[in-house]
């Protein structure tokens, strides 16, 4: 079983982005068509402008976070060769884009589950807690973010951590609250940890 976090870097996905980018880039060319009064020509030149820039601004965001994790490995996008040429690539080419790397369980040397409790200063402050794991390898430190999955994807991928690395630092027991298919937030504020 394989549990996909982010979206790949591929030719669809880049699509999917272009959408809002595209219409963000006509609604601020006809904001500024419609004060300026230009001429037609202006209009699509303009559009062409604020597209471009915001494809450079706003696509290489879209596919920083991509994992799938499996029992016996991770495959990571390395978020340093992300960039626009990469996306034109994928899009254009329609070229598989070669920006992923394999974690196999051999490489991994532990991880470190960490849920962070937010203080709630006042009913005004909302932000959620924060949940992610430290993976420590050959190649260095990754932090997974969980804080936005599902509660069955958590479940799941906290599962699955104990067939990657025998060495798990755990020091809120959020192991033992999933696989006694424990409420985690409950069972984070309950015991204090």
């Amino acid at each position: 079983m394989n549990i996909v976090v982010g979206k790949k870097l591929n030719r669809k996905n880049v699509g999917k982005e272009m959408v809002p980018v595209t219409l963000i880039a006509l609604l601020l060319a006809s904001l500024f068509f419609g004060l300026m009064k230009l001429e037609v020509w202006m209009f699509f030149a303009m559009w062409i402008i604020f597209f471009c820039l915001l494809c450079l601004a706003m696509l290489p965001g879209a596919f920083k976070q991509y994992w799938c994790i499996s029992e016996d490995k991770i495959i990571l996008q390395n978020d340093s060769v992300i960039n626009n040429a990469k996306i034109i690539k994928a899009l254009f080419h329609n070229e598989s884009v070669d920006c992923y790397y394999v974690l196999k369980k051999q490489d991994i040397e532990k991880i470190e589950i960490r849920y962070i409790k937010n203080t709630i200063a006042g009913p005004a402050k909302r932000t959620p807690d924060t949940f992610y794991f430290n993976l420590y390898s050959v190649y260095g430190k990754k932090r997974f973010n969980l804080t936005n999955l599902s509660e069955e994807e958590v479940n799941q991928i906290m599962l699955m951590l104990p067939k990657l690395c025998e060495h798990i630092i755990d020091e809120q027991q959020v192991l033992y609250a999933v696989e006694h298919h424990l409420n985690l937030y409950d069972f984070i504020y309950q015991n204090k940890a």
